[in-house]
């Protein structure tokens, strides 16, 4: 209980309790094995195949959040709920907002495929330079900021001639 702004009340907040929430909320339950799963509509899957053309990559629809999710069958991987199929990427935007089924999907699901890096450590470097050039990058614009920051300071605390002759004798000429 807590007292009200100037008023000397006393009112109450009840404690909301989270709501039940099922299996079908989560992003690996639309997979396409489930029944009912929406797939992506035939000129999609169409273009798909011809970036994927063994057909381990599969796009069903999530009516829960509304997004589209690309599968990855793993040829010996079995799990009693997705039955061999891993989440690769919900379609999303990165702020969470929705992103249509188009050539950006196509070209993200190239770029993460054993085609284009030829194997699994390949991809990997990959990561790894584009993660250590983001480090730098960031890096550089931090230190930029700080030298940004502290340049009017340092200029302040130089030694300036005020009048006539140096400020640090005693005579004036």
């Amino acid at each position: 209980m807590m007292r009200g702004r100037g008023r000397g009340q006393l009112f109450s907040q009840p404690i909301s309790k989270p709501e039940r929430v099922g299996p079908e909320a989560s992003p690996w339950y639309w997979n396409p094995n489930r029944i009912g799963a929406i797939e992506a509509p035939l000129w999609f899957r169409a273009k798909l195949r011809e970036v994927d053309p063994d057909g381990f990559v599969d796009i069903r629809w999530n009516p829960i959040r509304e997004r589209w999710a690309a599968f990855y069958r793993k040829p010996g991987f079995s799990h009693k709920v997705c039955s061999g199929w891993t989440l690769l990427m919900k379609v999303e935007h990165p702020d969470g907002s929705y992103m249509p089924l188009d050539e950006r999907l196509l070209a993200a699901l190239y770029n993460a495929s054993g085609r284009k890096w030829g194997n699994g450590k390949r991809y990997f470097e990959a990561i790894e330079r584009e993660t250590e050039r983001e480090r730098e990058k960031a890096e550089k614009a931090r230190t930029q900021e700080a030298i940004d920051i502290a340049m009017p300071h340092y200029d302040y605390s130089q030694i300036k001639n005020i009048g006539k002759g140096s400020k640090f004798c005693d005579y004036q000429s």
